[in-house]
């Protein structure tokens, strides 16, 4: 036998008390104590397979160490040398402001990843060619949960874009809501590809790497 309505009611308004409290208090600590960005670490041995299997011998280099600060944080930086001399490496990174939330700040301070004198949408949209290290290479972001097109991007004002295209699953939301976690989360995977010589790498050969990591690392696209 069920309840009457008049013992439902005192229990809600209890439950609607406690969920109103949480909100608070999770409100009150994003304001004076907002959690730090937290990156992911990537999947080495499945992305190594990965490229493996496309032919590419990826000989692994020295895994850089993660960096975690107030305004961002990195993952392991991962690397290879693949066939013909190209040097990839992959980082994911999240951070805290949105205006912060580019390449070039997710880069900044790390030597093997920054990439100068950029020229943007080379040789594709959404990726940038320069020099790393003194070395011709190509550089882009990839953002979690789109496809490889709607979800590259250098810049903040392109990442930020790309982020508003993703969309939480209701259990996110709603833990977004309690502040239980960020209802937003400026993150991308940083992807570099160095060439071992004074020659860029061919465009062929960063489709492929794109295309090896985007499906590595996101689930089916959303469009």
């Amino acid at each position: 036998m069920s309840p009457s309505p008049a013992l439902k009611s005192p229990f809600l308004v209890r439950w609607m008390g406690v969920l109103a409290a949480v909100a608070a208090l999770t409100a009150v600590q994003a304001l004076f104590l907002p959690r730090w960005p937290r990156a992911q670490v990537l999947p080495s041995s499945s992305l190594q397979a990965s490229l493996a299997a496309a032919g590419l011998d990826p000989q692994p280099l020295l895994t850089l160490p993660p960096v975690r600060g107030y305004e961002k944080s990195l993952s392991p930086i991962l690397g290879w040398r693949l066939a013909g001399g190209s040097e990839l490496r992959l980082v994911h990174g999240n951070v805290r402001q949105r205006k912060s939330f580019q390449a070039a700040f997710l880069a900044r301070d790390r030597r093997e990843l920054t990439l100068r004198d950029r020229q943007l949408d080379v040789p594709i949209p959404g990726s940038a060619v320069g020099l790393i290290q003194a070395k011709p290479g190509f550089q882009t972001c990839l953002v979690p949960d789109l496809s490889l097109q709607s979800g590259m991007a250098i810049t903040a004002d392109s990442l930020s874009l790309a982020s508003d295209r993703r969309v939480a699953s209701r259990l996110d939301t709603i833990k977004g809501l309690l502040g239980l976690q960020p209802t937003r989360s400026f993150d991308c995977v940083l992807v570099s590809l160095r060439s071992g010589t004074s020659t860029r790498p061919g465009t062929k050969l960063w489709r492929d790497v794109l295309n090896i990591v985007s499906a590595s690392l996101n689930k089916p696209p959303r469009s």
